[in-house]
């Protein structure tokens, strides 16, 4: 977060903090990473020291269980050392927190969310006006306020400019003003790899949908000068940039976020939701080029082979079919431990390939490990209309 400073505003700030602790049950803290950096300079950046301070003080909705720390010791002396110099601590004996959700961790995060854009510090307010001036076509209160907003947030600001000068067709100043928004890929100080997302997500946050899809795709289109490392990193930004989009129910947007992070970077993980997006929207031939992509680097995925199957059902090409059920079928056997909602759809489609034996065999097998499945198996065994094996 240090390395999108004047690209992500508080808004987006929070509502990318408060994701992070939707999931987990407990939380360690090394106090000197972080915590200690953000709560000393809470001007430059006030929602990062809003939280750690919060959380840290069990204010949102995780309550503080215990706190470790060795404390150097000489001739019998202890010297209490926690107001040293943090880079001393980081290196050898930092304090570590552990936290423990509590049953109001949703509602209390959501509170301290919708406050965050109203720290002393944030632009959030000035960045609004601009926008709801701009969609008004008040273009000169957009500029004044988004002049308010400048020193906070440089980068969005600076974007923000490059649309009101389109708006008056003034091509050359959107220009300039593009050129100072992109100016950050080459301060050493901020994460070039980020900022597209950043920007995005910060758009998202003020409403402007289409706008943060088209600065995902610029960033996108300038990938080629950024490093493996780097581009795997933005990947992953644009799947959180994927999420933003789903919850505001733009799932076409999602997937061009999701296809985006995939050319960036060839993954199961990116690959995977990708075509899964692809093939809830039809485009069968897509998304089993996809499906069939991730499989190449991981062969072992059984959830990807049995999507793989159905997407070849829905091309009618009984053979690829057969052949990612078949693979489904030798894996779950040598995995050993699976999900009857693996099991049962997998027989019933080799069923339907006119697979009857394999199928029967398949539930014979699972039943032999699993016993507690026996009565579910049998009763699907029958239904293919096949005798349940002795």
């Amino acid at each position: 977060m240090f390395a999108t400073r004047g690209y992500l505003s508080c808004g987006a700030t929070a509502h990318y903090l408060a994701s992070r602790l939707e999931s987990p049950d407990w939380v360690a803290i090394i106090d000197v990473n972080r915590y200690r950096q953000y709560t000393g300079a809470a001007r430059l950046y006030p929602v990062l020291s809003s939280f750690y301070a919060a959380l840290i003080d069990g204010e949102l909705g995780f309550e503080p269980v215990q706190r470790f720390k060795v404390y150097p010791r000489v001739a019998g002396w202890t010297f209490r050392d926690d107001d040293a110099e943090p880079s001393f601590l980081g290196f050898d004996h930092p304090a570590v927190h552990i936290l423990r959700r509590r049953p109001d961790h949703s509602t209390v995060l959501a509170a301290w969310q919708d406050t965050a854009s109203q720290l002393s510090g944030c632009a959030d307010g000035d960045l609004h006006t601009a926008v709801r001036a701009m969609q008004a076509g008040d273009l000169d209160s957009a500029e004044t306020a988004l002049a308010l907003a400048r020193e906070s947030e440089p980068g969005l600001a600076h974007l923000l400019q490059v649309m009101v000068h389109e708006r008056r067709g003034e091509a050359d100043l959107a220009r300039s003003s593009m050129k100072l928004f992109s100016a950050g890929v080459y301060d050493r100080s901020l994460a070039a790899s980020l900022l597209p997302w950043a920007a995005a997500a910060s758009l998202v946050d003020l409403g402007m949908i289409p706008e943060a899809v088209r600065i995902l795709e610029l960033g996108w289109e300038r990938r080629s000068g950024l490093g493996e490392a780097d581009q795997v990193i933005m990947s992953k930004s644009y799947m959180h940039a994927g999420a933003r989009f789903s919850e505001a129910g733009r799932q076409d947007l999602e997937e061009r976020a999701y296809l985006m992070a995939a050319d960036l970077w060839e993954s199961p993980q990116t690959l995977n939701p990708a075509a899964k997006l692809v093939g809830e929207r039809g485009a069968a031939v897509m998304a089993m080029n996809l499906w069939e992509k991730s499989l190449s680097i991981d062969e072992t995925q059984i959830g990807a082979h049995q999507a793989a199957a159905t997407v070849a059902a829905q091309m009618g090409d009984r053979q690829r079919a057969v052949y990612h059920l078949s693979r489904v079928v030798e894996l779950s056997l040598a995995v050993g431990t699976l999900s009857l909602d693996i099991v049962i759809p997998t027989a019933q489609d080799l069923h339907r390939y006119g697979q009857l034996d394999p199928a029967l065999d398949y539930l014979h097998e699972m039943a032999v490990r699993h016993p507690d499945w026996t009565a579910r198996l049998r009763d699907t065994a029958e239904a293919l209309g096949g005798a349940p094996r002795p």
